[in-house]
């Protein structure tokens, strides 16, 4: 199992972690989520380009932002650095991603539920594709209970 698997699924237990034990599953936790694609870390260029023009072309998206792996890097260190037992992080092992919003929450709801998560997937380059929850119900769901 690669290291961004891992990194990944701490993350979302640690962020999701908080919404399962709270009461109003239908209350709103996130305004303003994001879309994000994680990148395959052999990706071309033109695989890049292709992907970002896509993101581009979605309705509804206002803004789509290229995290390198370096960016990657700084932001789950300061992320991580008051977590005394975190996993030491080897840049090498990070991916590129994108970092997609919406103009509002029904226009990211709207990519989530029409499958867009599976059509990207299936684009030379991408590795994953997650949506973040947005009600405490997203969250539990994505959590399988």
């Amino acid at each position: 199992m690669r290291i961004l698997s891992i990194i990944t699924a701490a993350l979302a237990v640690l962020l999701l972690s908080a919404c399962v034990s709270l009461d109003n599953a239908g209350e709103v936790i996130r305004e303003n989520p994001e879309m994000i694609v994680f990148l395959e870390p052999d990706i071309t260029p033109e695989q890049r380009a292709d992907v970002e023009q896509a993101l581009r072309a979605l309705p509804g998206v206002t803004e789509v932002a290229l995290i390198t792996k370096e960016q990657a890097y700084q932001d789950l260190t300061e992320f991580l650095k008051n977590q005394p037992s975190a996993v030491p992080i080897d840049r090498n092992n990070l991916s590129e991603k994108f970092t997609v919003r919406t103009t509002d929450l029904d226009a990211y709801q709207a990519l989530r539920d029409a499958g867009t998560a599976t059509t990207l997937s299936e684009r030379a380059g991408v590795d994953e594709v997650l949506f973040q929850c947005v009600t405490r119900a997203d969250c539990r769901e994505d959590l399988g209970g």
